[in-house]
């Protein structure tokens, strides 16, 4: 399927740069690919990369295997990244089953198959797209971000980092976490729009925020953590919250929600906004005058029994 050559299996001599065939025959698909048939039908090649252990097992001993594969999926990633360039596509095949067809390579059990591709040619449309791509700039946040979304919980996971040139340290060459920058105090991610609370709810939830981070500016899209909250502040936040919303919530739930706007939508889920807050006011205020009347009521009672007493001595 390559133009000018004649189909089979080939061995690319490293010295040389040519191919020596080794086999004419080229019905490895249905043995090799029994997955990816259709894949392997539209391709033009296959590339398989094959490391010789008896040459490098002198030199790394138990870490051959391991050094091979590194080496491997280095020269794989540059052959995809120059393939485009030539219009040719490379499709990565992972690990088939290989054992059917060693024998049209003449290998070795010292050989080890390390890599296999699916090739062909590609439009040049395709190869600008690629291109674009490649040109993309990646985010490292955005991939840590990733990363971490993958293994830890919601509530675990950074929504921000902060990228340092370099880490301060001390005369002794340790981390000097004193003169690392306060969390929170660099630009805003450019993604994110700062928006002002605009609902009641939004708004207290916005006065607590400020007393506990002395945050004067605080957006309901900010998040408590990168503003500078600890797991300290967040047990006071669940007091306060408490306190001036008179409602209960659960610590996990303010790692989970850990903007203004999401901790809103989630206190007032149940009931709208303005009317939540109203009935938790008139509640508290309610217990207050009832907390006082009782106050009043056993201090009477107490300065009643007081004059009966001296009137009977």
């Amino acid at each position: 399927r390559v133009e000018g050559l004649e189909g089979g299996v080939y061995y690319h001599h490293p010295v040389r740069h040519t191919l020596v065939l080794l086999s004419r025959r080229d019905d490895l698909g249905e043995r090799v690919f029994p997955g990816n048939a259709a894949v392997y039908e539209q391709s033009a090649f296959a590339i398989f990369l094959i490391g010789n252990q008896s040459a490098i097992e002198p030199m790394y001993a138990d870490w051959a295997r391991n050094f091979s594969l590194l080496e491997a999926g280095h020269m794989g990633q540059l052959l995809m990244e120059v393939a485009p360039q030539y219009e040719i596509g490379l499709c990565p095949m992972g690990a088939p089953d290989f054992a059917p067809v060693e024998e049209l390579f003449g290998l070795e059990d010292h050989h080890l198959l390390l890599y296999t591709f699916l090739g062909g040619g590609i439009e040049l449309e395709q190869t600008r797209t690629l291109a674009r791509q490649a040109e993309t700039p990646v985010s490292v946040s955005d991939e840590l971000k990733k990363y971490a979304g993958a293994r830890l919980p919601d509530y675990m996971a950074p929504d921000s980092f902060m990228l340092l040139d370099k880490l301060p340290l001390t005369p002794n060459g340790k981390i000097d976490r004193r003169a690392l920058p306060a969390p929170g105090s660099s630009e805003r991610d450019e993604k994110t729009k700062f928006t002002l609370p605009d609902t009641e709810l939004e708004k207290r939830l916005a006065e607590i925020w400020s007393g506990l981070l002395k945050h004067e500016e605080i957006g309901i899209h900010d998040n408590f953590f990168d503003m500078g909250g600890t797991s300290l502040q967040i047990v006071r936040l669940q007091s306060e919250i408490r306190d001036v919303l008179d409602e209960e919530i659960p610590v996990t739930k303010l790692f989970q929600y850990s903007t203004i706007h999401a901790l809103a939508r989630h206190l007032a889920q149940d009931a709208p906004v303005e009317e939540t807050i109203q009935n938790k006011a008139a509640k508290r205020h309610g217990r207050r005058d009832s907390a006082r009347q009782r106050k009043q009521t056993l201090k009477q009672t107490r300065k009643k029994h007081r004059i009966i007493s001296e009137e009977t001595q």
